[in-house]
């Protein structure tokens, strides 16, 4: 399941009834993963706080997976040196803030004005976890770690849209990258073939659970693949186009427990993954 606009509801949180849908399932031996484009460490906060012990946690669409929230590593998929390198002459061009995820922290280049500055955008509730290095050349840095996946916000006025497609046109020019969006405003570049829906596969196969029986909730666009790979895809009623197209059915939006209902229904045998 994905976080925003999915688990979490519009104020940021896990509702009740999600997490006592959650913790029924959990008790009844399913097996919950949180994929979402949030570090690995934030996702795990929340699966605690929940009483989610033996979740899986698949961070940065899918670059970092860990079995379970305490942290032990599955799998990490760096960018090789020189595509992330090339991703970040890229990224740097561009008029926005760009954040780099290593294996460690994070690392922002420089920026000289508050993010919240950014015509139309919404921080996301909760923080995003590791450690920020802010300084002059924190970019640098990260790329001499273990380099994941970079992000890029833009603002929603007409400059920030076209800048916005500009990069993303460049960076379509890279056959070794994968980009994504998973809000309005927000660039996702990751290491080609990593993405929400190969780390679905992955723990499902790690942990011998057939794709029949897999049920897949998100909203957006980097829900796609992971909507589309499990043999149940559901779609928050709050679903961009691209993500409900991927689904095979709707659910409520996160205002209104959609999860919840969802897990609930699977639990009580209303849906069948696979059918």
């Amino acid at each position: 399941m994905d976080m925003d606009g999915t688990l979490l509801n519009p104020w940021g949180e896990i509702s009740p009834r999600s997490a006592a849908a959650l913790r029924r399932a959990q008790a009844a031996g399913v097996r919950l993963a949180i994929i979402s484009g949030r570090s690995p460490g934030n996702c795990a906060r929340f699966a605690l706080e929940t009483g989610l012990v033996s979740c899986g946690i698949a961070g940065l669409n899918g670059t970092q997976v860990w079995e379970t929230p305490n942290g032990r590593e599955l799998f990490c998929s760096a960018y090789p040196p020189d595509v992330a390198r090339a991703c970040w002459r890229v990224l740097r061009q561009a008029d926005c803030p760009v954040t780099l995820y290593t294996r460690n922290g994070q690392c922002r280049s420089q920026w000289p004005y508050p993010v919240d500055a950014l015509p139309g955008y919404r921080k996301r509730a909760g923080g995003d976890g590791p450690a920020m290095d802010e300084e002059p050349g924190a970019i640098s840095r990260g790329l001499a770690q273990t380099p994941l996946k970079f992000v890029s916000l833009f603002g929603q006025d007409a400059a920030g849209r076209g800048r916005h497609a500009a990069v993303r046109a460049a960076l379509a020019w890279m056959p070794e990258v994968w980009v994504t969006t998973s809000a309005p405003g927000v660039l996702e570049v990751m290491q080609l073939g990593i993405g929400k829906g190969q780390a679905l596969a992955r723990l499902a196969a790690h942990w011998g659970i057939a794709q029949r029986e897999v049920m897949a909730l998100g909203d957006y666009d980097n829900d796609v693949e992971m909507l589309a790979w499990a043999g149940l895809g559901v779609a928050m009623g709050n679903a961009s186009p691209a993500a409900r197209r991927a689904a095979r059915i709707v659910t409520a939006t996160n205002a209104q427990d959609g999860l919840a209902q969802a897990v609930e229904q699977a639990l009580n045998g209303e849906l069948y993954a696979g059918v």
